[in-house]
C-alpha cells in the first residue's frame, strides 16, 4: 500500500512524499520539530487559573510547542497586578513568575496597542498565536496566522492556516 503525502510548502508549491518511508520521516519530522506559540494576556491568565487537556494530542498533530511570552504581555500583567482586584491580581502575578521561570520572553517593537505588537510578531517570525482574545483571533486569521485557543480547558487548534495544510492523497 503506498500512500502520497501532499504537502503545501509555504512558498505556495506542493510536495509530494511518495513513499511510506517517507511518511514515517515526515511524521518524526513533525514530531521532533517546535512550533514556536507566542502566548497572549488572556490565554497566560486563563492558563495560570485552569488545568490544561489535550496538550499531548496538540503536539502530535503540530509538533513540540515553544511558548513565548512578549515583554509587552509582561508589562500588560504587571499592570493588572497593580491595579486589578485581588484575585485577578494573584492571577497576573502568578501568570508572570510562571512566564518569567519557564517561558521564553521575546522582545517586541513598540506599536502602541499589544494586539498590533502580537500581530506583527506573528506575521514577521512566521509563529502561532494562542489568545481567547477575540478581536485579536479576527485579525490573525485575515493575516493566515495559526491561532491557538482554550475551550473547555483544552488547547484547541482553532484556524489553520493553507500554507500548513496537508493531507493524505
Amino acid at each position: 500500500m503506498n500512500r502520497t503525502l501532499a504537502l503545501v510548502c509555504q512558498g505556495g508549491g506542493v510536495s509530494n512524499i511518495e513513499t511510506d518511508f517517507d511518511v514515517v520521516l515526515y511524521i518524526r519530522w513533525r514530531l521532533y520539530s517546535r512550533m514556536k506559540v507566542l502566548c497572549d494576556t488572556s490565554f497566560l491568565m486563563v492558563l495560570v487559573s485552569t488545568p490544561l487537556k489535550r496538550m499531548a494530542k496538540i503536539e502530535m498533530e503540530v509538533g513540540k510547542l515553544t511558548f513565548l511570552v512578549p515583554n509587552v504581555v509582561i508589562g500588560e500583567l504587571q499592570k493588572l497586578e497593580a491595579r486589578a482586584g485581588p484575585k485577578r491580581s494573584l492571577i497576573a502575578k502568578t501568570a508572570m513568575e510562571i512566564a518569567n521561570s519557564r517561558l521564553r520572553i521575546v522582545e517586541l517593537p513598540d506599536y502602541g496597542r499589544v494586539d498590533e505588537a502580537i500581530l506583527e510578531y506573528a506575521k514577521t517570525s512566521n509563529c502561532a498565536v494562542a489568545t481567547l482574545d477575540r478581536n485579536l483571533k479576527i485579525a490573525l486569521r485575515r493575516n493566515n496566522i495559526l491561532v491557538i485557543s482554550l475551550s473547555n480547558n483544552r488547547l484547541i487548534i482553532e484556524s489553520l492556516p493553507e500554507e500548513q495544510y496537508f493531507k493524505y492523497c
